[in-house]
């Protein structure tokens, strides 16, 4: 179990080693890069999740593409800009593992004793706690591209089809990229707002978490992020790559007793073999 969530981990962080373009061959290529990576805790003393292996696959043909778990189909081009119909797989049910959920709330309840919970008088606070596996969500939706020589942005909606939540993202990434023959560095800043629905399900604490006891709905929420993506090229299939992405937790979540970190982070750093 614990490998698999390493995995799924290691696939939230997308290597990017240019701008995507539509292929007019059919075109098939993987990689796999060896290194140290750490994925952080929102939670109360949650703890962080290290992954060493960082895979990455992809297919183009024609208009259509495939890149890890997302799905893409160019609809439309005019110029610097492109449409697409996208699909991509939601890594928000990651934050909340296992027992640490279980751990946190705990910790958040007794750090605040005037906290109003609605239980029987001298109730054990373990009994209290049925935390409930936030499920993974599959989303679909459009995306909009426009690029240049150095810059790349991207506006995407998307909404969830696999009834987890039945709610929608919507995120706008803005890339930029300088690169010589041997090295490369790309910084992203972007924002993502979650609707009330997608925020709810993933950031909250519920009734059914609490056995009836207490409950924190955040409501829709935006998340700030940057991301810096560098690698040196030592020959045709080796590169040193270096991926770092921190994304700020909004005041909105100020109120929950379990989210207590003020931003998520994910670094990997290692060797990249793309033959």
């Amino acid at each position: 179990m614990k490998t698999l969530l390493h995995f799924a981990i290691s696939l939230t962080m997308v290597i990017s080693l240019g701008f995507c373009v539509k292929a007019d061959e059919e075109q098939l290529s993987a990689s796999i890069a060896i290194g140290y990576g750490s994925y952080s805790s929102i939670m109360a003393h949650g703890s962080e999740q290290n992954f060493y292996l960082l895979p990455r696959w992809s297919y183009y043909h024609n208009n259509f593409y495939i890149e890890n778990l997302d799905l893409g189909y160019n609809f439309a081009e005019l110029n610097d800009w492109s449409f697409d119909l996208t699909s991509k797989q939601s890594f928000d049910s990651l934050l909340f593992r296992g027992d640490s959920v279980s751990d946190a709330l705990l910790r958040g309840i007794m750090a605040n004793p005037d906290l109003p919970l609605n239980a029987p008088f001298n109730t054990p606070l373990q009994d209290l706690l049925t935390p409930q596996t936030r499920r993974s969500s599959y989303l679909a939706g459009a995306s909009v591209f426009w690029h240049s020589e150095h810059f790349q942005f991207k506006s995407a909606m998307h909404t969830d089809i696999t009834s987890v939540h039945n709610g929608y993202e919507f995120s706008n990434e803005l890339r930029g990229l300088y690169q010589t023959e041997h090295f490369s560095i790309a910084t992203t800043a972007g924002i993502r707002y979650l609707d009330k629905k997608y925020s709810d399900y993933y950031f909250s604490v519920t009734h059914a978490d609490t056995t009836g006891s207490y409950q924190f709905l955040p409501g829709a929420s935006w998340l700030p992020s940057f991301k810096l993506e560098t690698s040196w090229k030592l020959n045709e299939e080796l590169r040193i790559l270096l991926h770092a992405r921190r994304e700020w937790m909004p005041s909105n979540f100020d109120g929950s007793i379990h989210i207590v970190k003020q931003h998520h982070d994910i670094m990997f750093m290692g060797l990249i073999w793309m033959p």
